[in-house]
């Protein structure tokens, strides 16, 4: 059986702006890089939360420590998840006075990067570590 496909990927830049809408039409397995830049930036928050977030060390070998800071007794929820997003480890927390800190073992996981998913009220962030 053939496995050829075809696809598209869309962007479009949305008024106050000028709009635009780029399209990209590729074939299963084909790869696309595009590179733009955003500037101009308006109605936008300069502090973002996620960015209070450290995982270390990183690489490491079993043991990980993550720390975040910035969530005020929010309810946090914490995923680990291979390449193929299949979930390992998971953990729901809540920030004491704005900070978390927590450690997780990888000891029974192979070598490999995997993905930490922490999802807050107002969303989520995914930072990359690698188990050497």
């Amino acid at each position: 059986a053939n496995s050829d496909g075809s696809g598209s990927l869309r962007l479009r830049w949305i008024p106050p702006a000028t709009p635009w809408v780029k399209t990209f039409n590729a074939k299963f397995g084909s790869f696309i890089k595009y590179y733009f830049v955003i500037d101009n930036s308006v109605g936008v928050k300069s502090y973002n939360k996620f960015q209070n977030i450290e995982v270390y060390p990183n690489p490491g070998h079993d043991v990980f420590n993550l720390s975040i800071s910035g969530f005020d007794n929010e309810a946090l929820n914490i995923g680990i998840y291979n390449a193929l997003g299949e979930l390992f480890y998971t953990e729901s927390a809540k920030s004491i006075g704005g900070i978390l800190n927590t450690s997780f073992d990888l000891s029974d996981l192979p070598n490999g990067i995997y993905f930490i998913r922490v999802i807050a009220d107002n969303g989520y962030t995914v930072k990359r570590i690698v188990k050497d």
